[in-house]
């Protein structure tokens, strides 16, 4: 059973649409070497979104959000489930701009889009009786 709510699906919405907009606007102090100088400057930036971000923005645990008004189980689960499902999916849909954009760097694609279901590229080439894996590095390992 479900906990009762801090939050109507209102209020929800319109702190989702608070928590948003901090991430988009952050700043940054960067440092450049330029022409035997030091510069400094305060730029744009942005954090990715994050359910554990918005769980912390809301000063919720991340268990109880989910308890409270993730779970199918959970007696509020009907009048959250549309706007959970737009959180989660903004929040996908982010990560996998960032990317995309080049605002998180490739290295770490594995790490974040594996949170919803993405995995490296394997493929499997069959040679007589052993069977060789190819990962995406194009490593080998055979196996019998």
């Amino acid at each position: 059973m479900g906990r009762t709510a801090r939050y109507t699906p209102e209020e929800m919405r319109r702190k989702w649409q608070e928590y948003k907009e901090i991430c988009d606007n952050q700043t940054v102090r960067r440092s450049v070497f330029s022409h035997g100088k030091v510069i400094i400057a305060d730029v744009p930036a942005s954090i990715t979104y994050t359910i554990e971000g918005f769980c912390r923005f809301l000063g919720l645990r991340k268990s109880s959000f989910y308890s409270t008004y993730c779970s199918p189980s959970a007696n509020l689960w009907p009048e959250f489930e549309e706007l959970i499902g737009i959180i989660r999916a903004e929040v996908e849909l982010d990560a996998r701009a960032k990317f995309e954009m080049g605002v998180i760097p490739a290295h770490l694609a594995g790490l974040w889009m594996g949170r919803y279901g993405y995995t490296n590229k394997t493929q499997t080439k069959f040679h007589g009786a052993s069977v060789c894996i190819v990962d995406s590095d194009n490593k080998t390992d055979d196996t019998i």
